[in-house]
């Protein structure tokens, strides 16, 4: 019986982990938007929209940048920080993944 309560008390804790971890992420397929900035040289940003919610995110700090002819997979959290130098709430950290569906 100690065992079982051992057991279940682990299950629960592994789980509550788990939930917390995935609070506040953010993940939505989109067609991806760059939008110059006339800043200088790559100064644009890469812009999503979330068709769910009808926000749009800036994923500019991506390490993969993507590619405007193909969906991409965005995976991230909103971002501490207040500024919004592209106009619309950053992801960070971010992640951009290509996929196999074009946008046109």
């Amino acid at each position: 019986m100690k065992r079982f309560a051992l057991l279940a008390a682990l299950c629960t804790a592994t789980t509550a982990q788990a939930a917390q971890d995935t609070a506040g992420l953010v993940r939505f397929v989109a067609c991806p938007v760059y939008r110059d900035t006339d800043a200088g040289r790559k100064s644009g940003c890469w812009l999503t929209d979330d068709r769910e919610t009808g926000k749009r995110w800036d994923v500019t700090e991506s390490p993969y940048k993507p590619d405007w002819n193909f969906a991409v997979l965005v995976e991230g959290r909103p971002s501490a920080n207040a500024a919004q130098p592209c106009g619309s709430p950053a992801l960070d950290p971010v992640r951009t993944s290509r996929l196999d569906i074009p946008c046109t």
